[in-house]
């Protein structure tokens, strides 16, 4: 019998190809990845507008099958799958409220092929952290006093509704091209695997 090496952590199960439908959208290629999610450029089947949908597949535990379904990658990490796939349903179904303009709204969740997928509104503009780089003086009190304003009135609407952002830094707040600051997803399934992975 030939051992099994454990695989490494970082083993990413593929992205969805291109024509793949995810609801009512189709999926045109993969945008981006993180240690927890996928991100797709696709389109809507009715309008062909073009949106970004977020696929929950974290490196490490995830493989996808010949269809397409996406579940932990062994009996082991069965737990640790759960424990992640249902942060992310939740940290999905809170952002999808209305809770504040400052905070990043989801525009509708849905579970499919074993997983959960989220549709992200249109994003423009830079993060804090990319904006704080590129500065080459302090800022006015006037401009922190209202920017910093509308993110603690969206860190209090997610406590109202009873989560804990848990993410608040400058690479999760995006700078609008009004200026404005919106507050990104709060990364619930590091919270919650993370450390475990």
């Amino acid at each position: 019998m030939i051992p099994i090496s454990p695989l490494p952590s970082n083993v990413e199960p593929p992205g969805l190809p291109a024509g793949t439908g995810v609801g009512s959208f189709v999926v045109r290629a993969v945008q981006s990845r993180s240690e927890f999610s996928i991100r797709y450029r696709a389109t809507a089947s009715a309008s062909d507008g073009e949106v970004v949908i977020e696929e929950f597949a974290p490196a490490g535990i995830a493989q996808r099958d010949a269809a397409g379904q996406l579940g932990p990658r062994s009996p082991a990490d069965a737990a640790l799958w759960e424990a992640g796939r249902q942060a992310y349903l939740r940290e999905s179904e809170v952002l999808a409220k209305p809770l504040h303009p400052a905070l990043v709204r989801i525009a509708c969740v849905w579970q499919l092929r074993g997983t959960v997928y989220r549709l992200w509104p249109p994003l423009e503009g830079r993060t804090l952290a990319e904006v704080c780089a590129a500065w080459t003086e302090p800022p006015t009190e006037y401009w922190l006093r209202s920017f910093i304003a509308p993110l603690l009135d969206a860190v209090e609407s997610l406590h109202r509704a009873g989560w804990v952002h848990g993410s608040v830094r400058p690479g999760q707040i995006l700078v609008q091209p009004d200026g404005g600051p919106l507050l990104l997803d709060p990364d619930a399934v590091r919270a919650a695997i993370g450390a475990r992975l």
